[in-house]
């Protein structure tokens, strides 16, 4: 099997106080941390999935390895792979759809120690979420439907002709006009899968690996996609702010909340939260630069909440954000 059925096989600390408190006296804040009382809450969402974490076995690691090494899969695991037989015959299954982990709206708003010692924030760019999947000496961007959208060479592993025996797989957004990758998550570096790692520790694997070779962050004939790591914080007040100042040099599209623990898996995760740049202040009590408030004007009375509740009538969701346009994702083809 190839690289594409590697991916089909993958679906399967500080504290704050004082005036540096997010959740000091803030007049909304009440309101936000009443979001239990939505359909679906979060809060119990959250700890739902942490325990089903726990418990997990992680049996895809071994179907990657066996693929790996070009061993046949046992009945019973390329059964529990298989789509409907019916469909597969009427329409081509796209291995690389729906194998996304996305976000939710940041609605029930943890505890202000909890959000500070175990939530990071990352600073999310305009563009297409894809998997970026490098094997056989090419590199492919595959969108949340499983259209690939780009193709070419890089330096990282497996990407090119120069370094083709092994897989390296990421989770990002791709800006074709900037010709940029701007890499979120590492789903699996040369050969070696991460989905036994909290998001902690894939983060920082992935800074360090990307870090690593410069060349991936420079454009040239063999690599002609920029591949960068996309900067996390702490989510205290002094670390979110600061991040907030910092100069960025892309379309800042929105923030993104993700729980240090949390393992890799495709579709809606709520331990993996959004907010549009103008929310924070309302929101999380975090001053933003004034460049950033742009659309907070636009919304009616009410404020963040009502835009949520809006988008979410719009899109038949209750407290999510809908995967095909989940951090402002282009159109995708359909």
């Amino acid at each position: 099997m190839d690289v594409e059925a590697v991916t089909d096989m993958m679906a399967a600390d500080l504290s704050v106080a004082g005036t540096t408190s997010v959740e000091d006296s803030h007049p909304r804040y009440a309101m936000y941390k009443n979001e239990g009382k939505i359909r679906e809450s979060q809060q119990r969402r959250r700890k739902e999935v942490l325990e089903r974490q726990k418990e997990s076995r992680f049996d895809y690691v071994n179907k990657l390895r066996k693929i790996a090494v070009g061993e046949e899969l046992s009945d019973e695991e390329e059964h529990s792979e298989n789509v409907d037989v019916e469909q597969e015959h009427k329409v081509k299954p796209k291995p690389y759809a729906n194998r996304l982990m996305l976000s939710e709206w940041l609605v029930d708003i943890p505890e202000e120690d909890r959000l500070s010692g175990e939530w990071l924030m990352l600073p999310s760019p305009r563009g297409r979420r894809c998997l970026l999947v490098a094997s056989g000496g090419v590199t492919s961007a595959y969108s949340k439907s499983g259209y690939r959208v780009s193709q070419f060479s890089s330096y990282l592993p497996g990407g090119s002709r120069h370094d083709s025996g092994c897989c390296t797989i990421l989770d990002g957004i791709i800006d074709m006009k900037k010709k940029t990758f701007y890499a979120l998550d590492l789903l699996m570096w040369k050969d070696n899968p991460l989905d036994s790692s909290d998001y902690a520790c894939r983060h920082y694997l992935m800074e360090s690996r990307l870090s690593e070779n410069i060349l991936l962050s420079e454009k040239s004939s063999r690599n002609p996609f920029k591949i960068v790591a996309l900067p996390a914080c702490k989510c205290t007040r002094e670390d979110m702010e600061s991040m907030m100042e910092q100069k960025i040099n892309y379309f800042l599209d929105g923030l993104l909340f993700y729980h240090s623990q949390v393992l890799y898996s495709p579709g809606q995760n709520p331990l993996i939260g959004w907010l549009k740049p103008w929310m924070l202040p309302e929101i999380l009590n975090i001053n933003v630069p004034e460049k950033f408030m742009k659309g907070a004007e636009e919304v009616e009375q009410g404020g963040a909440r009502a835009f949520i509740d809006k988008f979410n009538a719009e899109h038949n969701h209750h407290s999510m954000i809908h995967g095909d346009v989940d951090m402002g994702d282009e159109k995708e083809e359909k």
